[in-house]
């Protein structure tokens, strides 16, 4: 794929995350650009992060096949439960710091 179809790719599929952000708020960025080694970040939708990162939005690497993958809370839970991805271990803390929140404004 060319670089700017890939880069459009992605930027309309930001677009239809962030339309359904009240439904899926966790977003989860799987990186395999450059190495063979998987790695999973998982934040809040609304964490700085997905302003300020230029991956996966814009990445240049010519063999990017970064993704970002939008999660319910349902799938967050499990996620968390299922002990989460080396190097991804603060998910569980960010998901339960959520959780208290959402109690707390009820």
């Amino acid at each position: 794929m060319i670089i700017a179809d890939r880069i459009g790719y992605h930027l309309h599929r930001r677009d239809q995350m962030l339309a359904l952000v009240h439904l899926r708020p966790f977003w989860q960025f799987v990186s395999r650009c450059g190495d063979s080694n998987t790695k999973r970040i998982t934040l809040l939708a609304s964490d700085p992060f997905w302003k300020a990162s230029v991956l996966p939005w814009n990445c240049q690497a010519e063999h990017c096949d970064c993704r970002v993958h939008s999660l319910s809370k349902i799938e967050m839970a499990r996620y968390v439960e299922e002990g989460c991805s080396p190097g991804d271990e603060d998910a569980a803390l960010m998901y339960a710091e959520w959780q208290l929140n959402q109690s707390l404004s009820l």
